[in-house]
């Protein structure tokens, strides 16, 4: 599931205590799969906040993180321009499709749609982007998640029957070899917490942040433009690039919006043009040949 939801802001310039009583224009995109993103700008504040909703096994989130979110990561490494870090508040919230149910002791059990590796997975990311919250440094973890998401189900990384094997994925997306910065929060922190107590803790925050969302716990909901349900036909909204999308929101031509990162970073590559490479891939391979 993929969610968009922009909230804009009066167009006067209104002091603090007035702008926050004013209740803001919503606007809502949103796209049938299984992540959910929830972006929002506000004049009052000086960061530019995004809620993104996702599942760690879910095809469509795997691709956003790996490659949608990933060209946006790219884009901020290429340019030098770190400090729009500083700008964003993004964050992540892995409990997308997770049903509940509350046992007679008093614990939770959670029931993730591609079994208990999905929720572990969930649990790894949250817990890497509350640790990295905590010692403020965000970036690293969109450099975890970016790899977490593009590796988690690599064959490199699964164990001898075929299941997946969170430990290796988590040690080398944690590496320097992904996150560069030397104090990174270390792969052991991340197992420790999403495979213990804390991971749990951490997991019911997410699912407290998905529950306000303005749909029945579905496997599937259907996605909304101001609880207007979409049809088919327009999830061709699915395919925005995220760097583009920032860059419109900000509506900026500068720094990481510039042209030639916006050519190299904006667009993603749809089906069409991975099968044109493919096809030349291979021709240039039997060229060699």
């Amino acid at each position: 599931f993929f969610f968009l939801m922009i909230r804009r802001p009066p167009r006067s310039t209104q002091s603090r205590s007035s702008a926050a009583s004013d209740v803001y224009k919503r606007q809502v995109l949103a796209l049938v799969a299984c992540c959910l993103v929830s972006l929002s700008t506000q004049q009052e504040a000086p960061k530019f906040h995004v809620d993104i909703y996702l599942e760690s096994l879910c095809g469509y989130s795997r691709y956003f993180l790996g490659k949608t979110f990933k060209n946006f990561v790219d884009a901020i490494e290429a340019s030098g321009q770190v400090q729009v870090v500083n700008d964003l508040d993004i964050n992540f919230v892995f409990y997308t499709s997770v049903q509940q149910t509350l046992n007679e002791d008093g614990t939770i059990t959670h029931t993730c749609v591609r079994g208990e590796d999905e929720c572990n997975g969930n649990r790894v990311l949250a817990c890497a982007q509350e640790l990295n919250a905590a010692q403020n440094t965000p970036f690293d973890f969109w450099q975890f998640a970016t790899c977490f998401g593009r590796y988690i189900t690599d064959k490199g990384f699964k164990n001898a029957d075929g299941s997946l094997n969170l430990k290796a994925s988590v040690n080398y997306c944690a590496s320097a070899s992904v996150v560069k910065n030397k104090n990174r929060v270390k792969s052991a922190e991340i197992r420790n917490c999403a495979f213990g107590q804390k991971g749990e803790e951490v997991f019911l925050k997410n699912a407290d942040q998905r529950n306000h969302l303005p749909f029945t716990k579905k496997v599937q909901p259907p996605y909304f433009v101001n609880e207007h349900v979409y049809n088919k036909d327009e999830e061709i909204k699915q395919n925005i690039s995220f760097l583009r999308w920032y860059c419109e929101q900000i509506q900026s031509a500068e720094g990481i919006c510039a042209s030639q990162y916006i050519a190299k970073y904006g667009d993603l590559l749809t089906e069409e043009k991975a099968k044109e490479l493919a096809a030349q891939k291979e021709a240039q391979k039997q060229q060699s040949a």
